[in-house]
C-alpha cells in the first residue's frame, strides 16, 4: 500500500510529468532531425524549447529530468553519437541556462548570457574534434567543387577564406536557437502567469568581467595557429564566444535606431557583412566592458 501511494505521489508530481513530457518531445524532435525528414534541421534546433518551458515554469529539476529522459530515448534510437550531439547542442545548454537564470534572481542575466557563448564554443570544438581528420581539406575540396560547378574560378585563397568564414559562422549561430527558444518560452510563460521569474530586461543583459578573457585568448591562439584543423577549431570557438557580444551590439543599435535607419543598418549588414559585423562586435565590447550600465539590470524595458 505504501509503495502504491508513493508511486501515485510521484506520478502526480507536476515536475516529473513535465520533465518526462519535455524529454519525450525533445527525443521526437531530435530523431526527426537525425533522420533527415522535412524541416528536420529546424525541428532539431527547437529541441531546447520543451526543456526551457519545463524548467522556467517548474524549476531546474524538471529541465534536468527532461534531459535525462531525452538522452535515454535517443540512446535507443540514435546511439551514443546522437546523444552527444543532442546533449552538447540544445540539451545541456538549455538546462544550465535555466539553472543559472533561476538561481541568480530577477534581472541577473550575467551567467545565462555568458553560457550563450560558452556552450556553442564547447559544441563547436567537440564537433570539430570528433569529426574526421583533415576536415579543413575536405571542406575546401567540397567548396572548390561547388565553385567550379558554378563557373567560378576556385582560387585557393578564396576557397580557404570561404571555408573558415563558413565554419566560424556555423559556430557562432549555435547560440541563436537557444536565445530564441529561451526568450520565447519565458515570454509565453509570463503571459500565462506560469513563470517562476518575471520577464527580465533582455536587452540590458551584461556579461561578467571574466568573459572577455575567453574570446581574446581564443583569438590570439587562432592568430598564432592559423593553418590546419587546429586553426579552424580555434577560429570557430572565437566566433562562438563573440556571439553574445555581437548580440549586445545589436541591442545597442536597436535602442538607438528606429524605422528607416534600422532597415538601412540591416541592408548594410548584408551588403558589407564583415566590416559591419566587426563594427557591431566592437560596439558590443564597448557596451559590455567599456561603459557602466545606465540603469539596473532588473528594470523592465
Amino acid at each position: 500500500m505504501a509503495g502504491a501511494a508513493s508511486t501515485r505521489q510521484l506520478l502526480n508530481d507536476p515536475r516529473i510529468l513535465a520533465g518526462a513530457a519535455a524529454g519525450l518531445a525533445c527525443a521526437a524532435l531530435a530523431t526527426w532531425g537525425f533522420r533527415g525528414l522535412p524541416l528536420g534541421t529546424l525541428l532539431f534546433w527547437l529541441c531546447s524549447l520543451p526543456l526551457f518551458l519545463a524548467g522556467l515554469s517548474l524549476g531546474g529539476f524538471a529541465a534536468g529530468l527532461g534531459l535525462a529522459v531525452a538522452s535515454a530515448a535517443l540512446l535507443l534510437v540514435a546511439g551514443l553519437r546522437g546523444v552527444l550531439v543532442f546533449a552538447l547542442a540544445p540539451g545541456l545548454p538549455a538546462v544550465t541556462i535555466v539553472a543559472a537564470f533561476l538561481s541568480r534572481g530577477r534581472g541577473d542575466l550575467m551567467l545565462p548570457f555568458a553560457l550563450l557563448g560558452i556552450w556553442p564554443a564547447v559544441a563547436s570544438a567537440a564537433s570539430l574534434l570528433l569529426g574526421p581528420d583533415g576536415l579543413e581539406a575536405a571542406l575546401a575540396a567540397s567548396v572548390a567543387e561547388t565553385l567550379s560547378g558554378s563557373g567560378v574560378a576556385a582560387d585557393p585563397g578564396l576557397v580557404a577564406g570561404l571555408v573558415r568564414v563558413g565554419m566560424a559562422m556555423a559556430g557562432a549561430t549555435l547560440s541563436l536557437p537557444l536565445l530564441v527558444c529561451g526568450v520565447a518560452a519565458q515570454r509565453w510563460l509570463v503571459r500565462r502567469g506560469l513563470a517562476l521569474r518575471p520577464g527580465p530586461a533582455w536587452r540590458d543583459a551584461r556579461l561578467p568581467r571574466f568573459y572577455l578573457v575567453l574570446p581574446v585568448l581564443a583569438a590570439l591562439l587562432a592568430w598564432v595557429v592559423p593553418e590546419g584543423d587546429t586553426g579552424l577549431l580555434l577560429l570557430t570557438v572565437t566566433a562562438a564566444l563573440l556571439m553574445p557580444v555581437f548580440l549586445q551590439g545589436l541591442a545597442v543599435i536597436h535602442r538607438r535606431l528606429r524605422g528607416a535607419p534600422l532597415v538601412l543598418f540591416y541592408v548594410c549588414l548584408v551588403v558589407f557583412f564583415l566590416p559591419v559585423l566587426a563594427l557591431v562586435v566592437g560596439l558590443g565590447l564597448f557596451e559590455q566592458f567599456g561603459r557602466k550600465p545606465t540603469k539596473p539590470e532588473g528594470q523592465p524595458r
